[in-house]
C-alpha cells in the first residue's frame, strides 16, 4: 500500500487495537483468588506473584492453544469457559500460587466462574482514546466496519457494554469460526458479510488494522487486502514500510 485513500470497508482487531485490559492478568487473577479463597499475600509477595503470572501467561496460553485450539471451539461448544478454567488453574499452579483444585474444589469453582464473568464486563477493559473518534468518522463517511478477532463468545456482548457495538456491521470471533487468525477463512467470511454482494470477495477494497504482525498484517495481505499494523506496544519481527505502520487509529483517516 503506497498511499492512504478512502476505504470501502475497514476491519479491525479487538484486543490491542480497540481495547486493552484495565490491569495485568496477574493482578486480576490474584485479586479474585484472594477474594474466593482463604489465602492472602503481603504487598511484596502479591507484586511478585502478579508479575510471575503475567510473564508466564503467554507460554500457558500457547500450550493450551496447541492442546485445544481456538479456545476449545469444536462447532458445538457455546462457551470457552472450560478452556480458560484449565488455563488459569494450570497457570496458578505453575507459578506457585496454589494448586487450586487440591486446596479447595469449591473455592476453585467460585474463583474461575467469577474471573470468567469479570472479563465479560466493561470494567475489565479500557477503550483506547482514539477508537470512538475514528469509528465515528468512518461511520459518518459511509464506511462499512467489521471486527475480526481471536476471541471467544464474550466479545460481542462486551462491545455492547462498552458502547462500541453499534459502529460495526459485522463482529467475527474465531470462536464462532472453524479457524483462528491468521487463517484466510476468517477474513473471507467477514469480508463476504461486509461486502453484501454476490460473487467473489473484492479483497482490494478492504483495509484490515491490527497489532499482530503475522495474525493481522501479514494474514490480511496474504488474502489480497490492504493492511496496517498499529504499533501501540507491538514489536515487529521485521521492518515494514513506514506507510504500513501507524501509532494511532486515527491515522487511517489521513
Amino acid at each position: 500500500m503506497k498511499t492512504r485513500r478512502a476505504w470501502h470497508y475497514v476491519t479491525l482487531d479487538a484486543t490491542g487495537t480497540l481495547i486493552r485490559l484495565a490491569e495485568s492478568p496477574g493482578q486480576t487473577y490474584l485479586r479474585f483468588w484472594e477474594a474466593a479463597s482463604d489465602q492472602s499475600f503481603s504487598s511484596s509477595r502479591r507484586a511478585a506473584l502478579a508479575a510471575a503470572l503475567t510473564s508466564q501467561f503467554p507460554a500457558e496460553f500457547s500450550f493450551q492453544s496447541r492442546l485445544r485450539p481456538n479456545f476449545g471451539s469444536n462447532g458445538v461448544a457455546t462457551s470457552a469457559f472450560s478452556w480458560w478454567r484449565e488455563l488459569v488453574l494450570n497457570l496458578m499452579k505453575r507459578v506457585g500460587v496454589a494448586d487450586c483444585i487440591k486446596v479447595n474444589a469449591e473455592q476453585s469453582e467460585r474463583f474461575t466462574n467469577q474471573l470468567y464473568a469479570h472479563f465479560a464486563r466493561p470494567e475489565a477493559w479500557k477503550v483506547f482514546d482514539d477508537v470512538r473518534p475514528t469509528l465515528e468518522k468512518l461511520q459518518t463517511s459511509g464506511v462499512s466496519i467489521g471486527v475480526i478477532s481471536n476471541f471467544d463468545e464474550r466479545l460481542e456482548p462486551l462491545l455492547i457494554e462498552l458502547g462500541l457495538r453499534s459502529f460495526f456491521n459485522v463482529v467475527t470471533t474465531s470462536f464462532g469460526q472453524p479457524q483462528m487468525k491468521p487463517h484466510a477463512s476468517i477474513f473471507y467470511s467477514t469480508f463476504q458479510k461486509l461486502q453484501h454482494e454476490d460473487g467473489d470477495v473484492k479483497t482490494s477494497k478492504f483495509l484490515h488494522v491490527g497489532d499482530h504482525l503475522i495474525k493481522d498484517y501479514e494474514a490480511a495481505k496474504a488474502v489480497g487486502a490492504n493492511a496496517l499494523l498499529i504499533c501501540r506496544s507491538c514489536q515487529e519481527a521485521k521492518p515494514l514500510e513506514m506507510l504500513d505502520r501507524i501509532e494511532t487509529l486515527q491515522q487511517i483517516l489521513l
